[in-house]
């Protein structure tokens, strides 16, 4: 044992309430003689390390280095400083593979690299299967249940591919309030049921195949209008209803066995937990109330990781980031998320440590996690549990595309058609205009969630599926593109991008593209079809539209699914997952 660093042994949980220990099978030698080989693992890096290297496991910045910046240079700090976990962008596999293997092999302990593979995947070649709204409108809860273990599945064999480990998915909000500017199509649905059991299948989806799943946001996101990414959103349930309405969902997605929870930048007022020199309400990630919850509520074990720390939800608060990574860190987390000055914030945690604003026992003991979660992944093994390099190879040269187009075709859902325009009786020779109704982004956002993927690359999904039919098909992006075509047009869709997007604080259309359907609105004998590629809460703003169709993501596989519709070749499958209606509708 490091004579100059003690660390408890580990503790026996034979009595606890362990959501791990209690849903493992049985196990046979070969499994307990693998489990004693990672015990000691574990053991012998707590004995050995310096703890400037224990405790540089409990930062998790990213391995990919922002557009523009030197990679190289990001390589070498992280040889520097040996992080415990790393977040991976948007990158080809070979790269994402390299850069995996580069710090593995720099680092005394191999860091656990992690990725939003919320049913997308970030890798440039990769499958991805829509949104969890997807899921959650898929109709049969037995179907759902089985495509969110599908989707789990294609999650964790793409990022073994290429080192990705960890994945900060299932969202478990419950997407209550329509205006939710974040949750939206991230959240299976705004039934607490229904999302709990669709949690617990993404979760065995993704860890029977090697990739550590992360319920999120605790206490619960999904209630308030605002989006934390700016400024702390509010969980305004008591402690009765919370139980009723937000904790069934992480309670299924721990009893699935569930390795790590992510802490968001939530106010949660039932538990009164305030600043003491300020009294303040205290994000849920500086919150010990809030920890005490998560630990005691659900007799969680496993990692408790922050949501990314230089958010605005605790940066209004907290705005200097070194004490933001003490505070979570003293409030009982394990893992810090996406700290920009990691060597800055390892500092203060060793200041920290030695001034007694930190307790040195509780800091192993979120080490002493990391490391198990580590070995539960095989990161401990001379492989580092990676998919072998042939496997890789075809997984992104041939790819299946046949679950995501299933689950497409399961949910893209019928809203609205007050006048039976579907199918649309379209056929080869007809020429159709896809209008891209302005995109409610603003210039400047920094982060880009839930789908925001190459538009470049998808928009022509819907075109391409036509024209394979024979149909001419073209796509327009703003009023003067549109007048040149649509004198020829037989039909028109207008596609609805409007979908969480980190920083804009707002899940609302843009004006442009309201003020644009107003103009279109006159009597003609061109058909019209309106499908939002995003939220299904188009119809709140728009009570007026005679049809809408839903397809939840951007995403080729839905895209396709929404033409076979479109032309009857396919019937509208899916169920709308939230309520949408509008008063003025009924």
């Amino acid at each position: 044992m490091n004579p100059n660093l003690g660390h408890p042994r580990k503790h026996d949980t034979s009595t606890k309430n362990s959501n791990f220990v209690n849903l493992m099978p049985s196990i046979t030698s070969q499994q307990t003689l693998s489990s004693l080989e990672a015990e000691d693992w574990t053991e012998h890096h707590l004995d050995s390390q310096p703890r400037e290297v224990l405790f540089a496991q409990l930062l998790h910045p990213a391995i990919t280095a922002p557009r523009g910046e030197p990679q190289r240079r990001r390589m070498g700090e992280i040889a520097e400083l040996q992080p415990g976990g790393l977040f991976q962008g948007t990158r080809p596999w070979l790269e994402l593979r390299g850069l995996f293997e580069e710090a593995a092999e720099s680092c005394a302990i191999p860091p656990i690299v992690s990725g939003d593979y919320e049913c997308r995947v970030a890798i440039e070649e990769g499958i991805s299967c829509g949104t969890a709204m997807n899921v959650g409108a898929v109709k049969d809860l037995e179907q759902a249940s089985a495509m969110a273990y599908a989707v789990g599945k294609n999650c964790a064999m793409q990022g073994r591919a290429v080192g990705t480990r960890w994945t900060f998915a299932p969202v478990a909000d419950v997407n209550i309030n329509p205006e939710n500017p974040i949750t939206n199509v991230r959240a299976f649905s705004d039934d607490p049921r229904r999302v709990g059991a669709l949690c617990a299948a993404f979760v065995r989806g993704c860890q029977e195949h090697g990739m550590a799943a992360t319920l999120k946001h605790f206490p619960g996101d999904g209630l308030d209008s605002v989006d934390q990414h700016v400024c702390p959103s509010i969980n305004p349930l008591s402690l009765e209803r919370w139980r009723e309405v937000c904790a069934p969902s992480f309670h299924q997605g721990l009893e699935a066995g569930a390795w790590s929870v992510m802490m968001g930048h939530l106010l949660f007022p039932a538990l009164n937990d305030r600043d003491p020199s300020t009294g303040e309400l205290l994000p849920a990630t500086i919150s010990p109330a809030a920890h005490r919850l998560l630990r005691e509520e659900f007799g969680f074990e496993g990692v408790i990781v922050s949501d990314a720390i230089g958010m605005g939800g605790l940066a209004w608060q907290v705005p200097d980031e070194a004490d933001a990574v003490v505070r979570n860190l003293a409030a009982g987390s394990d893992m810090v998320l996406l700290p920009e000055r990691p060597e800055i914030a390892l500092r203060a945690i060793l200041h920290a440590v030695d001034e007694g604003l930190l307790d040195e026992e509780a800091l192993l003991r979120s080490v002493r996690r990391i490391l198990e979660l580590k070995t539960k992944l095989g990161l401990h093994r001379s492989d580092w549990g990676l998919l072998d390099r042939e496997s890789s190879e075809r997984l992104f040269s041939s790819p299946d595309h046949g679950p995501a187009l299933q689950l497409a075709e399961a949910s893209v859902t019928l809203l609205h058609d007050s006048e039976g325009a579907y199918p649309s009786g379209l056929s080869a020779g007809d020429h159709v205009v896809l209008f891209d109704l302005p995109l409610e982004t603003p210039q400047g956002v920094k982060l880009v969630v839930a789908g925001q993927e190459d538009r470049a690359r998808l928009e022509c999904a819907m075109t391409h599926a036509l024209r394979e039919r024979g149909i001419s098909a073209v796509t327009v992006q703003n009023p003067e593109e549109f007048r040149a075509e649509v004198s020829r047009a037989s039909a028109v869709i207008y596609r609805f991008h409007a979908r969480p997007q980190a920083g804009r604080n707002s899940i609302r259309l843009a004006y442009q593209a309201l003020q644009f359907i107003e103009q279109t609105r006159q009597p003609t004998t061109l058909k019209r079809f309106y499908v939002s590629l995003g939220s299904p809460y188009i119809l709140r703003e728009l009570p007026a539209l005679r049809n809408l169709a839903v397809i939840y993501a951007s995403v080729p596989s839905c895209e396709e699914a929404f033409v076979r519709t479109l032309l009857g070749e396919k019937p509208f499958a899916g169920k709308c997952p939230v309520t949408w209606e509008n008063p003025a509708l009924s």
